[in-house]
């Protein structure tokens, strides 16, 4: 009997894993390739910009959107080693936009929503070099 509660409670405890999983997936899914998005508070950023990949998050604090972003190079772990990353640190007041942009010509905007609850990241135009 104790043997079968057991197993259950390792059942139980498994789907619930799974069920975690499958939800922090679906938050770090990439993006679609130019339209906008919106994030809440720490979910996950994740973006190809160009050869480089962009991970992050953001946090509300202070009436201000305060964005975490993490740049290296993208890279097949199959073909090559990770090379070293920048950590970025933004602090943007709701309406403020920022936008990065790469030597390929391509850019990312985030702009802080309405009382910092979101951030939305657009795909726009870079300007030519």
């Amino acid at each position: 009997m104790a043997r079968l509660i057991g197993l259950r409670l390792g059942a139980a405890a498994g789907v619930a894993m799974l069920a975690a999983t499958a939800t922090v997936a679906l938050a770090t899914a990439e993006r679609g390739p130019t339209g906008g998005d919106s994030f809440r508070p720490i979910e996950a950023i994740t973006y190809d910009v160009g050869s480089k990949r962009v991970i992050g998050y953001f946090s509300s604090g202070g009436g201000k959107c305060r964005v975490t972003l993490m740049i290296a190079e993208a890279f097949d772990p199959d073909i090559s080693a990770p090379t070293s990353a920048a950590r970025i640190s933004l602090s943007l007041r709701p309406g403020e936009r920022t936008a990065l942009e790469t030597a390929e010509n391509a850019s990312l905007a985030l702009t802080c929503g309405t009382a910092a609850q979101t951030v939305q990241v657009t795909r726009p135009a870079a300007v030519p070099m």
